[in-house]
């Protein structure tokens, strides 16, 4: 319990914080449109992301090193040069956004250049980390899984190409943008209102249009969720849906406090756009992402059940994705929640 307790708050800090970092830089740009109180939050959301990788990679880092030999065995079978270009691409996504940051009232003025920075930034981290992510966390949950030996870029890509960890992707893409705009939104409620002589319409705008990025998203959450529980693993959609104690109720509490989000969210983007009601939005938002990740990690952490399985095609390889064998090693941490 212990060490589900820790990998739960680990993985949060980590998806919350990569969230802000991969989501920070395309809302920052879209919210230099809304005048200088705009670009205020801009350049605080900028900020932000730029601590959310350090903050992310941090607590990715210290998930890494907790005692699992699981973890250990999944991480040695991706060559040194698979780390070596993580790194390349984590630091470019940096440089990206510090330009940004740097340089904000410069790209007031040229918006094009803004907008190619930002999405080169966050596509960079969407493309490349999620997936990657998502297949390390179920090797470590299940090491038979996949071709045997170390896995080429051509074996990963075909893994990544498989349901689970695409619908995982898809799941952390969507709450990227869902949990920056609730930062932003969360911030707001800190800054000074908008100059009067802007009109009452862009006093409004930012904070209804903020809720509408952190609205759409959500929804989409649930065809998105239904996705995985199909697509992945017998022993993941067997732990959540009562198999596993811990993992099912979890996803029990997650559901009403995401339903509170959303109908929170929803009279966001309708007008309601108080303090209060924003921090209590944020506080759903929270709950939700906490109970979500505590679901992932019981279910990567629940034993293999026995009995009849579904085998699983990777590429022209094609082995099975609940294998007792892997009963007999500790389940280590998935970073997509």
């Amino acid at each position: 319990m212990a060490y589900w307790l820790t990998t739960t708050i680990l993985l949060t800090v980590h998806l919350l914080a990569m969230n802000l970092a991969a989501g920070g830089p395309v809302i920052a740009v879209w919210l230099l449109r809304h005048g200088e109180a705009g670009a205020a939050l801009a350049r605080w959301l900028l900020k932000w992301s730029l601590a959310g990788l350090a903050w992310g990679s941090l607590a990715g880092g210290a998930t890494l090193l907790l005692p699992n030999e699981a973890m250990r065995a999944a991480l040695a079978r991706f060559p040194a040069s698979a780390y070596w270009y993580a790194l390349t691409e984590l630091l470019f996504s940096l440089a990206c956004v510090a330009i940004l940051w740097r340089a904000t009232a410069a790209m007031q003025r040229r918006r094009w250049l803004a907008w190619a920075l930002a999405i080169l930034a966050s596509s960079n981290l969407l493309y490349h980390f999620p997936p990657w992510l998502s297949v390390l966390g179920r090797l470590v949950a299940e090491p038979r899984w996949g071709p045997p030996g170390t896995l080429q870029r051509r074996d990963v890509l075909k893994l990544i190409g498989t349901g689970e960890p695409l619908a995982l992707t898809a799941h952390f893409a969507l709450a990227t943008f869902a949990v920056t705009a609730m930062a932003a939104l969360w911030a707001s409620t800190r800054m000074p209102a908008v100059d009067a002589d802007d009109g009452p319409s862009d006093a409004t705008l930012p904070v209804r249009g903020l809720a509408l990025w952190a609205l759409v998203p959500t929804l989409l959450q649930l065809p998105v969720g239904i996705w995985l529980l199909a697509a992945g693993s017998d022993r993941l959609r067997h732990a959540v849906m009562g198999g596993d104690p811990v993992a099912s109720l979890c996803f029990i509490a997650a559901l009403p406090a995401a339903f509170f989000l959303t109908q929170r969210l929803a009279s966001l983007a309708l007008g309601e756009t108080d303090p209060a009601h924003i921090r209590r939005a944020g506080w759903h938002m929270l709950t939700t992402v906490l109970l979500m990740s505590g679901s992932l990690r019981g279910a990567r952490e629940a034993p293999l059940t026995t009995g009849p399985t579904r085998p699983h095609l990777q590429g022209a390889a094609q082995s099975e994705a609940d294998d007792p064998v892997a009963a007999e090693s500790p389940a280590g941490v998935n970073s997509i929640g």
